[in-house]
C-alpha cells in the first residue's frame, strides 16, 4: 500500500475513534446513573485533552497529505482548534452538547476539503 493509502486508513480510524469518544461526553450523567464507566467518567481531564489531540492529529494529517485549497484547510484547522478548546475549557453537559454539534462540522469538512482544489 502507498503512504497515502495507509494515511487514509489511519486517518479514518482516528476520525471514527474520535467521534465515538466525543459522543461519550454528551451522556456522562446518564452513563454514571446507569453504572457505566466510560473514559470521560473515569478520566475527565485526560479524556478531554486526548479528544483535542486526536482532532488536531487527524486534521494536521489531512493538511499534510491534502493538496486542497488553503482556505478549506484553514477552515478545517480552525474548527478543530475551536472545538478541541471548547472540550477542554467548557465542561457542562450543555457545553458538551454544543461542542459535539460543532465537532460534527470537522468530519463534514474532511469530506469536502479534498474537493476544494
Amino acid at each position: 500500500m502507498s503512504q497515502n493509502q495507509i494515511a487514509a486508513i489511519v486517518g479514518s480510524a482516528l476520525i471514527i475513534i474520535t467521534t465515538i469518544h466525543a459522543q461519550d461526553f454528551t451522556d456522562v450523567d446518564g452513563d454514571a446513573a446507569s453504572g457505566r464507566i466510560t473514559f470521560p467518567i473515569a478520566y475527565p481531564v485526560l479524556s478531554r485533552v486526548l479528544l483535542s489531540i486526536f482532532m488536531f492529529t487527524w486534521t494536521l494529517g489531512l493538511v499534510f497529505f491534502s493538496q486542497s485549497s488553503y482556505l478549506g484547510l484553514f477552515a478545517l484547522v480552525a474548527v478543530a482548534v475551536v472545538t478541541g478548546t471548547r472540550y477542554i475549557l467548557l465542561r457542562t453537559v450543555k457545553d458538551d452538547t454544543k461542542s459535539y454539534r460543532l465537532y460534527w462540522v470537522c468530519p463534514q469538512l474532511v469530506c469536502f476539503v479534498p474537493v476544494l482544489t
